[in-house]
């Protein structure tokens, strides 16, 4: 049998029982909490006008390049490797070493010539050997042998041929002579030059006619010379000259007392050696300078450098 309330059985129900749920005493306060109050009707929003578009935000700011570092000397590249090609990537600027100031070149063969004076050769008879050396930088040292090749030379035409010269050295060897050079523009064998020179060479004069030996005398003369001379250079030849003035150091007198040759002295006045050139001793030939002992010395030379 159908219940007449099935139909509104459920709404009479909460309709009487709904007052009895509310008349229920409250819960202790701090047990739960108040219900939150409705928030009031919020009015319908006004129409916003369209937002215009925010500008773009700038991108940050890049930092700062780094200083290039200063640049230093430049250094050559290691050995085996040679600079990159230009336009590769960065190519600094390459500069070579500035040279050695003292570089060690090793050995050197010093510079040296070798000369001979013709005139002397000529006129004397005598072949007078160059021989100098470079030392150091300005400084060279000089030989200069002298050998005797004609004991009747020109420089003897006025005595008749009675008179004649000899070694009195080893062979033909008279002797020689040292300087030492200081050549005033740096470098040997160009330029201006002083040398101071010992010279030390042996003579012996004789006298001869027909009948044999008229006189016979030695000497040896020993000099100390200052020297000034001028040499040039092309390529290997070489040519130059120069004067000397000296002094004798191996002063020798010799003078006759009577008209004999036996009268030969060293007690004499004059600053002269005096050779017979006759047996009565009228006529005599003198050996010696003019204002001894000042020796006067002059020389041309021609020859090679090395």
């Amino acid at each position: 049998m159908a219940c007449p309330w099935n139909g509104w059985a459920a709404p009479a129900a909460l309709f009487f029982f709904a007052p009895l749920a509310l008349a229920q005493p409250l819960p202790p306060p701090g047990e739960y909490p108040p219900p939150a109050a409705p928030p009031p009707a919020a009015e319908p929003p006004a129409e916003a006008p369209p937002a215009e578009p925010s500008p773009a935000a700038a991108p940050p700011a890049p930092p700062p390049a780094a200083a290039p570092p200063a640049a230093g000397p430049a250094e050559p590249p290691p050995p085996g490797y040679a600079p990159p090609p230009p336009g590769y990537g960065y190519t600094p600027a390459y500069v070579p070493p500035p040279p050695l100031t003292n570089p060690d070149r090793g050995f050197q063969m010093p510079t040296f010539s070798v000369r001979f004076d013709p005139l002397r050769w000529l006129i004397y008879g005598e072949v007078a050997l160059e021989a100098e050396v470079q030392l150091w930088e300005f400084l060279s040292l000089e030989l200069v042998p002298v050998f005797l090749v004609n004991d009747q030379p020109p420089a003897m035409n006025d005595f008749d041929g009675v008179l004649s010269q000899h070694s009195n050295g080893i062979g033909a060897l008279l002797g020689t002579s040292v300087g030492l050079g200081f050549w005033l523009d740096g470098e040997p064998m160009e330029g201006y030059v002083i040398r101071a020179i010992f010279a030390n060479y042996g003579y012996t004069y004789r006298t001869e006619d027909d009948g044999g030996l008229i006189d016979e005398v030695s000497h040896t003369d020993r000099h100390l010379y200052g020297f000034f001379g001028s040499y040039r250079r092309w390529g290997f030849f070489t040519i130059g000259g120069g004067i000397g003035i000296g002094v004798e150091l191996n002063e020798q007198r010799r003078c006759f007392t009577d008209a004999d040759v036996a009268s030969a002295t060293s007690d004499c006045d004059d600053e002269q050696l005096q050779i017979a050139l006759d047996r009565e001793v009228e006529k005599t030939a003198a050996r010696g300078s003019p204002v001894e002992p000042i020796q006067i010395m002059g020389r041309i030379s021609l020859g090679l450098v090395f």
